[in-house]
C-alpha cells in the first residue's frame, strides 16, 4: 500500500511527539539511577521555577488556540502545513521544556521528589496537546 505524503508527515509528527514525552520518562530514570550526593538547597531556584513553568504552560496554550484551525491536515496547503508542524512542536517543546527545569532540580538536590510535579506538568501539557487533539489532525486516521 502506498502512503500518500500527507499521512507521512502526520506519522512524522506523531512520532516528534512520543519522542517529546518518552524524554521525561527518560529524564525520571535518569534521575533515579544518580548517585547520591549531598544535597543543595534548591528552594530559591524552585520559587524561579514555578512561576515559569506556569508561564510556559499558559504560553503554550495561548499558542495552540491562537493556531488552531477547522480545515484538516490533508487539506492544507504545503505552506499551512508546515506552519501547523511548526505550532505543534512549539507547544510540545514548553511542554517538555517545564520537565527539563525539574531534572534540573533533581540533579542539584538529588531528590527525585524535586522533579515529579514539573514532570507531571509536562506531561500534561503534551498530552492536552496531543496530535489528535489539534482539530487539523483529528480524524485523520493517521494521527
Amino acid at each position: 500500500m502506498i502512503e500518500s505524503p500527507v499521512a507521512r508527515q502526520l506519522r512524522t509528527l506523531r512520532l516528534i511527539w512520543m519522542a517529546f514525552v518518552a524524554s521525561i520518562f527518560l529524564y525520571g530514570l535518569v534521575l533515579s539511577i544518580q548517585p547520591a550526593q549531598p544535597v543543595v538547597d534548591v528552594g530559591q531556584m524552585r520559587s524561579v521555577f514555578v512561576p515559569v513553568a506556569l508561564a510556559e504552560a499558559a504560553i503554550g496554550i495561548w499558542w495552540r488556540r491562537r493556531s488552531t484551525s477547522t480545515t484538516p491536515a490533508a487539506k492544507l496547503d504545503p505552506q499551512s502545513f508546515t506552519q501547523l508542524q511548526a505550532n505543534c512542536i512549539i507547544v510540545w517543546a514548553l511542554g517538555s521544556s517545564i520537565a527539563i527545569q525539574g531534572l534540573i532540580l533533581g540533579f542539584l538536590s538529588h531528590d527525585i521528589g524535586e522533579f515529579l510535579p514539573f514532570a507531571a506538568a509536562g506531561l500534561a501539557l503534551l498530552y492536552v496537546n496531543r496530535p489528535n487533539a489539534w482539530p487539523q489532525l483529528a480524524n485523520t486516521g493517521v494521527v
